[in-house]
Order: C-alpha cells, then sequence, then structure tokens
C-alpha cells in the first residue's frame, strides 16, 4: 500500500487527507502538525457559554469547494447563514456602508453605488460605462481585470477590502478563476461584466456565507473523526523538518512516504523543501 504524508493539520492539510482517503484505492496517511491541536486559522472557543469563531467563521456559498467538502461530511443539511449586521468599509476617516447588490465588490447595479458616499463622482461616472467598453481579453488576474471594466476605484474600496479580506491576500496577485469563479464565468460569457452579473443565469438563490450553528470548529472535529475511521495516522506536536529524497520516495519527521503533501505556510514550506527543492 502506498504511503502519503501530509504536513500540516490545518483545514487544508485535513480536507487533503481526507480526499485521499476517499480515493478508490486510499493509500495509508499520515498528518503531521507542528503545533498541539488541529486546525489551523479555524478555531471555535466558548464566550458565555456560546460558540465563537475566532478565525474563519463562514464560507462563501458562492464558491462551491468548500460547501462540497461539508457535504462530503455530511454536514450539508447542518448549514445556516450567519446572522450578520450591515457591512462596512473604513476609508478616509470614516465609515462607508457596502453598497446592496455587490457580487464580491464587483457592482450589479448603478442606483446602489450611486447613492453610496464610498466612491467620488468621477469613480461613480467610470463605473457607470463600463457596460460600453469592449469585451475583456480574458486575463486571469482579478485585479487589472476589475480595474479594466470599473476603475480605480471600485477596486481599490470595493473589490480590494472584499476580496482581499476573504482570500487573506492581495486582490492584485490572485487568480479570477480560483477566487471567483462566477465573476470569471461571467468575464468569459459577456462583454459587460456589470450586465452579466445581473443576467437570470447569474441570479443565485441563497445566501451568500453559509456556517456551521456550533462554529466551524466542528467541520474541523468531524474531519478528525472520518479521518481516524478511515485509518490515517494524525500526529500532533510534529514538526516534517526537512523533506529528504530517498530511494524509495521521501522522509518527512523520519517517516518514510512514497510521496509528501505540503499545506503550511510559504515560510515554513521553503524550510522543508530547502534539500528537494531549494529554489522554493
Amino acid at each position: 500500500m502506498a504511503h502519503v504524508v501530509v504536513v500540516g493539520g490545518g483545514i487544508t492539510g485535513l480536507a487533503a487527507a481526507f480526499e485521499l482517503t476517499q480515493q478508490t484505492e486510499p493509500p495509508a496517511v499520515t498528518v503531521l502538525e507542528a503545533s498541539d491541536r488541529l486546525g489551523g486559522k479555524i478555531l471555535t472557543t466558548k464566550f458565555e457559554g456560546r460558540p465563537v469563531d475566532a478565525g474563519a467563521d463562514s464560507v462563501l456559498a458562492r464558491v462551491p469547494w468548500a460547501v462540497d467538502l461539508l457535504r462530503e461530511l455530511g454536514m450539508g443539511d447542518e448549514l445556516i447563514a450567519p446572522a450578520t449586521g450591515r457591512a462596512f468599509v473604513w476609508w478616509r476617516g470614516a465609515l462607508h456602508a457596502i453598497p446592496p447588490g455587490l457580487v464580491l465588490g464587483v457592482p450589479t447595479g448603478l442606483p446602489a453605488l450611486g447613492r453610496s458616499g464610498l466612491l467620488s463622482w468621477r469613480g461613480k461616472a467610470r463605473a457607470a460605462v463600463e457596460p460600453l467598453l469592449p469585451r475583456t481579453d480574458g486575463d486571469d488576474d482579478l485585479g487589472l481585470t476589475v480595474r479594466q471594466r470599473f476603475g480605480a476605484e471600485v477596486y481599490d474600496r470595493l473589490v480590494g477590502p472584499l476580496v482581499g479580506s476573504i482570500n487573506a491576500a492581495d486582490p492584485a496577485r490572485i487568480s479570477l478563476a480560483a477566487t471567483a469563479p462566477q465573476l470569471a464565468e461571467a468575464v468569459a460569457r459577456h462583454r459587460s461584466l456589470l450586465l452579466g452579473l445581473r443576467t437570470p443565469s447569474r441570479a443565485r438563490a441563497g445566501p451568500v456565507f453559509l456556517t456551521h450553528p456550533a462554529g466551524l470548529g466542528r467541520v474541523v472535529e468531524r474531519l478528525e473523526t472520518r479521518l481516524r475511521d478511515a485509518g490515517a495516522d494524525l500526529r500532533l506536536d510534529t514538526p516534517a523538518g526537512v523533506i529528504e529524497r530517498t530511494a524509495a520516495g521521501y522522509t518527512a519527521a523520519g517517516i518514510e512516504a512514497d510521496a509528501v503533501v505540503l499545506t503550511t505556510p510559504a515560510d515554513s514550506a521553503a524550510a522543508s523543501l530547502a534539500t528537494v527543492a531549494p529554489e522554493a
């Protein structure tokens, strides 16, 4: 039987390990986590007896992969829309309510955008001409696409803050297709992104965000249970160290493996790859 070591016991590592156990001929799986708990950025605590997510508190319903994972775990019927208030952007010393009718910060209508104090009149005028612009050439750069279609203000004051906070990354350096597939599809199918997001085919019923009433920590618990039931070896307080290549495959933390999956932050991954991939 093949043996795969997954380095990192955060949500990415646990999801990768779970998918490995679901293969037709699953390998033996070992998960190495350097800290004393699983879950990584996902952590649910208690406040006055109620669950409170100290990290990520929901998943995007419009991006399918997280919801698909929760359904695979048998949690699909347990998901709820989180109770949220209004959302605001802090700009030039004041809070500005995010206008309604946005898809990941991208406008789908102009009246609400026109009433917002977040954009200048010049920025609103620039966004208003988007339906008149020629088709975008299909660039996969989210930031570049939004700036080309709607101008810098929509990107800097709406899309950037929303998408950047959701992905914990600079939107100017992330993939349109990977982080906002519904936007990528609208760009590919329609000349105008604003009008494309308003067409009936783009209309999506239901909430934008989904979560679990007991907190997303319950997802980590369910993954841990399913992995242990499948025979996976979950090791806490076990840094991977430097991964070495061997005649039969690799070693991580002294464990022989046919393959290693890295799901750690870039700096940790680079240190682990110092021997097998020094260019990293």
